[in-house]
């Protein structure tokens, strides 16, 4: 009986956590993890860079945010069917120049209704813009702005010169910068990883 007890209980132990072998359910096990909030469309605007975070850079284009329609979804996904802009609200756009003219930076948001759907869109829309950093492009660590992030740095247009891409989830939101330099040097992995970088919390204060 001892040796059959035995046996019984070192079975138990190795299927514990699956059965809870001959023990009290606790009822509510862990919770899911708190999901971050739809951006609206005032903080989708204040989620991109103005000329405050942009010290050094002077603003082409100030911050806007609109509500996505066909246009929108045609420039921000454009793919068969508009696929990665699925439960996409909003459309937002701001662009800049470095004061001594070496270099511009794009930035663009699209603000999902869940984080569900922003992540579905990531794959999507990261092997839509990752090539534009051009054939050669390497990979850029951007140390983790945001819930998950990619860049990559390369040449841009047919003048040779570097450019380089980067999107980044935060939340319910797809980030995108897209950076160039007028020639080699005049943009590096540190400054596509400073411009994520300053993406990323602005867009996590707005929500």
């Amino acid at each position: 009986m001892r040796r059959a007890y035995g046996a019984f209980a070192a079975a138990c132990a190795a299927v514990l956590l699956l059965a809870g072998c001959g023990t009290k359910s606790g009822g509510g096990g862990d919770k899911p993890p708190e999901q971050a909030p739809a951006l609206t469309e005032e903080q989708a605007r204040a989620a991109l860079p103005d000329g405050a975070a942009m010290p050094g850079w002077k603003a082409t284009l100030e911050p806007t945010a609109t509500a996505m329609n066909d246009l929108y979804k045609s420039e921000a996904c454009p793919t068969n069917g508009n696929q990665g802009c699925d439960d996409a609200r909003f459309y937002g756009v701001s662009t800049f120049r470095r004061v001594d003219g070496k270099a511009g930076a794009d930035f663009r948001l699209v603000a999902y209704g869940s984080e569900k759907a922003a992540e579905a869109a990531y794959d999507t829309l990261w092997r839509l813009y990752a090539p534009k950093a051009g054939p050669t492009a390497r990979k850029v660590d951007l140390g983790g702005p945001g819930d998950r992030g990619d860049a990559v740095l390369g040449t841009y247009g047919y003048q040779g010169g570097p450019g380089a891409v980067a999107q980044v989830r935060v939340g319910t939101a797809l980030l995108w910068v897209e950076a160039t330099g007028a020639r080699e040097g005049d943009l590096d992995a540190a400054l596509v990883k400073d411009l994520a970088s300053r993406f990323a919390e602005r867009a996590r204060e707005a929500g």
